[in-house]
C-alpha cells in the first residue's frame, strides 16, 4: 500500500495551481531523521521499491533509503533551480555529478566513501575532507558502471 502511495503521489502534477515564477511542481520527502528532499517533476523522477529500499531517481542521480527513513512524500512546489536531487536544508549532505566530477558536500568530516561495480565488488574508498567535502574524478573510475555510497546516499555513474 505504501509502495502504491508514494509512486502515485510522485506521478500526480498539480496542474490547476498558480506558482510563483521561481517555483515549479515537485515531490517533497521528508525523511525520518528531520531532512527534506526535494525532487522537480521536470527531472522525470521515479521512484522503486524492491522489497527492501526505496530508491529515488532524477537526472543522473541515485539515492536510496530504507522505508523507515521515509516518514512522509508530498506533492508541492519546490525551487525552479533544483536539478535532481537537492536539499532544502542548507546543512544536507549532496552529492551531484559536474564537470567531470562527483562531488560531495555537507557530509560528516573523515567520512567513508565507497565505490562498488554494479556487482557489488568494492573498487575504491575515499574520505570526505575536514568540511565534509570530497571530488572523485570519473576519469578515476572504472569503466562501465559503479555505485558511489556515502552515509545513506548513493549515485551511479557509468563512464565509456
Amino acid at each position: 500500500m505504501k509502495k502504491r502511495l508514494l509512486l502515485f503521489m510522485l506521478s500526480t502534477v498539480m496542474w490547476g495551481q498558480s506558482m510563483a515564477a521561481d517555483k515549479v511542481p515537485g515531490a517533497i520527502i521528508e525523511l525520518s531523521s528531520g531532512k527534506t528532499v526535494e525532487i522537480a517533476l521536470t527531472d522525470n523522477p521515479k521512484m522503486t521499491f524492491d522489497g527492501t529500499t526505496v530508491k529515488l531517481t532524477a537526472v543522473n542521480v541515485n539515492v536510496e533509503y530504507t522505508p523507515a527513513e521515509i516518514a512522509k512524500v508530498t506533492i508541492g512546489e519546490v525551487e525552479s533551480s533544483v536539478s535532481g536531487i537537492s536539499s532544502m536544508e542548507a546543512s544536507q549532505a549532496t552529492m551531484t555529478v559536474d564537470a567531470g566530477f562527483v562531488r560531495l558536500s555537507g557530509f560528516a568530516a573523515n567520512e567513508t566513501v565507497k565505490v562498488y561495480t554494479l556487482n557489488g565488488v568494492q573498487t575504491d574508498s575515499f574520505q570526505t575532507d575536514a568540511n565534509g567535502s570530497l571530488a572523485i574524478s570519473i576519469l578515476s573510475l572504472p569503466h562501465g558502471i559503479s555505485i558511489i555510497k556515502a552515509n545513506q546516499q548513493t549515485i551511479k555513474i557509468t563512464r565509456k
